[in-house]
């Protein structure tokens, strides 16, 4: 490894150390709207559009910071939700167990 790959690879991690408390915040995003779509009464309906639409753009942002950090599968996971919050009833199980893999990719 040359001293320009490992000098690059540091700053990577060091801008995901400043980055992850962001990324977190809007996994948290994600994880609530699951929450309010997992507790809803059939009568109910869907939760409010601003809760649908802030969890589509914390996908967003995760989509293109992720793969930024060195994240992969990160973003995979975040495309795969902004896929599925396109629908106007998607998989409630499929969202709730992709936002658990882009939790286990980002961290507390």
């Amino acid at each position: 490894m040359t001293g320009t790959t490992a000098d690059s690879r540091a700053l990577v991690a060091e801008m995901w150390r400043t980055f992850q408390p962001l990324a977190s915040r809007r996994v948290g995003v994600l994880e609530a709207y699951v929450r309010a779509l997992a507790s809803r009464s059939a009568d109910e309906g869907l939760p409010d559009d601003d809760g649908r639409d802030a969890a589509a753009r914390a996908a967003h942002a995760l989509l293109g910071g992720l793969g930024s950090f060195g994240h992969p599968e990160g973003s995979r996971c975040a495309a795969a939700i902004v896929d599925l919050l396109r629908e106007p009833v998607g998989d409630v199980q499929q969202l709730s167990r992709t936002v658990a893999e882009l939790r286990a990719v980002v961290g507390p």
